[in-house]
């Protein structure tokens, strides 16, 4: 099954979040996560604002569009009556200590989101979060300089965790740059240091 878990569109934009989700249920796609991205201490503003749409009317929103989601789940072999699952998110930009220590699952404001996800700023704060934070995922753009080594027990401690590695490279598509850099990211002496 396809999941987009990181749909970067405002909550509040409701035409383009429909939009998105139509585009993802007829590529087959059975889930999306709108994804609010927030750095800093978390305040009771950042709270999920997110309400799931109605699918019944993003279904009929377009003529065909019914038709059209149950021809690509059957090609991408979708089993038939798979629920389409829509999901809150919240990243996290953590830089210091402090923020990361209030990764946990006490936070009154992570509790108001289907998936909690991290992206450390810095070494000390990527082997906390490895270690200690209570998230869902480790996000890491791979299109940019790491400011962290990604060091092999670090890894392996998040994983035996449950703790899940998302690598961001939807810029690189476009960006000859950022293309570059996710290729020298990824050679095994640069990312890991064994």
């Amino acid at each position: 099954m396809y999941q987009d878990l990181g749909l970067a569109v405002d909550v509040t934009e409701e035409s383009l979040r429909r939009d998105l989700v139509s585009t993802s249920m007829q590529l087959g796609y059975m889930a999306v996560a709108t994804n609010n991205v927030r750095g800093g201490t978390l305040t009771d503003s950042d709270c999920s604002k997110f309400k799931p749409l109605n699918l019944s009317s993003v279904l009929s929103s377009t003529p065909g569009m019914a038709e059209s989601v149950k021809f690509h789940q059957k090609l991408v072999g979708v089993p038939a009556g798979q629920p389409f699952r829509q999901y809150s998110r919240i990243t996290v930009i953590v830089d210091d200590m402090v923020q990361a220590g209030a990764l946990n699952l006490s936070n009154s404001v992570l509790r108001t989101y289907d998936i909690v996800a991290v992206r450390p700023m810095n070494q000390k704060v990527f082997n906390q979060v490895c270690t200690n934070c209570e998230v869902d995922l480790i996000s890491v753009d791979l299109t940019q300089r790491l400011p962290f080594r990604m060091k092999a027990a670090m890894v392996k401690a998040a994983i035996e965790r449950g703790v899940f590695f998302e690598i961001s490279y939807g810029c690189a598509i476009l960006d000859p740059k950022a293309r570059r850099e996710l290729f020298a990211n990824c050679q095994v002496d640069r990312c890991f240091k064994l």
